[in-house]
């Protein structure tokens, strides 16, 4: 333990949209952290309930709080609203219905050495009604330098060629940015994208870092799973959302330190997202085949549409399995048929 980083301040950006009924939970674990030296962003995103009273209250309580009103913009403009008012040394996130250890701020940087990572990463607990499940990392935790990250890139998304594992989860509320990289990717990323904004946002920072420490033994983040299953709510957007993921986070590797090795892990994430998305697609229209088929056709040809996969996004489906390459190969080429009869 480096007891210099036990003098560094961490800011804790919190993006809220109608969270009144977590949020009192949230914030009262992030007041009570044994760790002091922090600084709490409340970003307010046009909600309509009473969080911005919750928050106002906090803030009459403790004065490391800072309350920042936007309108309703999406999270990841609230995200990158709360970095820009940032002034910690670190940056984390923490979700309005999630919840915090008192001592994981502590754990974090008791475990910091002489040389100060540009991103930490933990593991976490996914909380699923009254079900716990402890989630960690694929990769070993330890620090890992330039050289050496390098290598763990290439495992960074698609672990041991395994498709589809995280190697790294690329959610950002259990990671640690050095605020002066934090400050520089994330106006760079678009504050309207709706899909894998947390995705964008870590494997983007990743593309730029000279170090990683991941500490797998710290789990003392509780994600609270309130999210609906996209199999029983598609969002019929969800393929132009994707387009814009693809394109910004190509935008950012591509600026990056290890273009080539992010390159090739990003195939292996669009290409899972894709999948995610036909089958949340298939599911809400095999209820209404074959009288539905046409229009099943006429928007499989629309997503082709959107997804403009060039060469440049997909430079090397060798990694994808037979499948998933197959159905890029139809997007591709606009082969709407043989990509509708992949999906059965």
């Amino acid at each position: 333990m480096n007891n210099d980083s036990m003098q560094l301040k961490l800011s804790i950006v919190i993006p809220i949209y109608n969270a009144q009924k977590y949020l009192n939970k949230c914030l009262e674990s992030i007041i009570h952290q044994t760790y002091k030296n922090i600084e709490i962003i409340l970003v307010n995103d046009g909600s309509k309930d009473t969080s911005d009273l919750i928050c106002k209250n906090f803030c009459n309580k403790d004065s490391r709080f800072v309350y920042v009103e936007q309108e309703n913009s999406g999270s990841q403009a609230a995200r990158n609203n709360g970095v820009l008012k940032a002034t910690g040394n670190y940056i984390t996130f923490v979700d309005s219905d999630d919840w915090v250890e008192k001592d994981y701020y502590e754990k974090v940087f008791a475990q910091f050495g002489k040389d100060l990572p540009d991103i930490f990463c933990t593991g976490f607990i996914k909380e699923n009604n009254s079900k716990s499940e402890i989630l960690k990392n694929k990769i070993t935790s330890g620090f890992y330098n330039r050289d050496s990250l390098k290598e763990i890139l290439k495992k960074s998304i698609c672990f041991e060629n395994l498709y589809y594992e995280s190697g790294i989860f690329p959610n950002n509320w259990t990671k640690f940015f050095k605020a002066d990289i934090a400050k520089k990717i994330f106006p760079q990323v678009n504050s309207f994208i709706k899909l894998g904004e947390d995705a964008v946002c870590t494997y983007g920072i990743l593309s730029y870092c000279k170090s990683l420490q991941i500490c797998n033994e710290i789990t003392s983040y509780h994600y609270v799973n309130n999210e609906t299953s996209i199999v029983n709510s598609f969002d019929r957007l969800y393929f132009e959302r994707l387009n814009i993921l693809i394109q910004n986070l190509l935008l950012l590797i591509d600026k990056g330190l290890y273009t080539d090795v992010l390159r090739s892990q990003c195939i292996l994430y669009f290409s899972f997202m894709i999948d995610y998305g036909f089958n949340g697609f298939k599911s809400n229209l095999k209820r209404t085949l074959p009288l539905g088929l046409f229009k099943f056709i006429l928007s499989i040809k629309q997503v082709c549409s959107i997804l403009n996969l060039s060469d440049r996004c997909f430079d090397s489906l060798s990694v994808l399995p037979v499948l998933q390459r197959k159905r890029i190969e139809y997007i591709k080429d606009k082969n709407y048929f043989a990509l509708v009869r992949s999906l059965f």
